[in-house]
């Protein structure tokens, strides 16, 4: 059985690709390790495991507006988070499928939390290209803002 890694599980991105996961593969199994503190000793032991073939980072530590008050917050967990889960995967399962979830903000604005995520992008494409991992940066669209017009805004069910 193949097994995937999905770090911060708590998130409605999370929730969301959980389910999809476990209706559409139920051959996966998800690991969700615990990202409060997240260490990377378990996450070593964790891919170490040949089985686990894909890790998911959907990691944000909050919402843009928050980023102005919390700069050094969100660089420690968009950018060095994101190095230091490539890192782990060159070290211990280089064969790993890595995948960092980003959002439509990054391209956007000049918030420090759309500037964390333009450098973790920047991060996954220096771990593919000099490390040769397959390592990919998913730009998300359809995540809200909180300075956007009401007539842009999704409408939720």
């Amino acid at each position: 059985m193949s097994k995937l890694i999905l770090a911060c599980p708590y998130g409605n991105i999370s929730k969301a690709l959980t389910k999809w996961l476990r209706e559409n593969h139920p051959e996966i199994d998800i690991i969700t390790p615990d990202p409060f503190p997240f260490k990377l000793e378990k996450l070593a032991d964790l891919l170490k495991d040949p089985h686990v073939r894909y890790f998911v980072n959907a990691c944000g530590p909050g919402s843009e507006k928050d980023s102005y008050d919390q700069v050094h917050t969100f660089y420690s967990a968009n950018v060095m988070g994101v190095v230091n889960q490539l890192e782990m995967v060159r070290r211990f399962n280089p064969g790993c499928r890595y995948l960092c979830l980003g959002s439509i903000y990054e391209n956007t604005s000049k918030s420090p939390y759309a500037s964390s995520k333009r450098m973790s992008r920047d991060a996954v494409k220096t771990y593919r290209d000099v490390h040769g991992l397959y390592a990919l940066q998913a730009t998300l669209g359809f995540t809200e803002y909180y300075g956007r017009a009401p007539e842009y805004l999704s409408k939720r069910i």
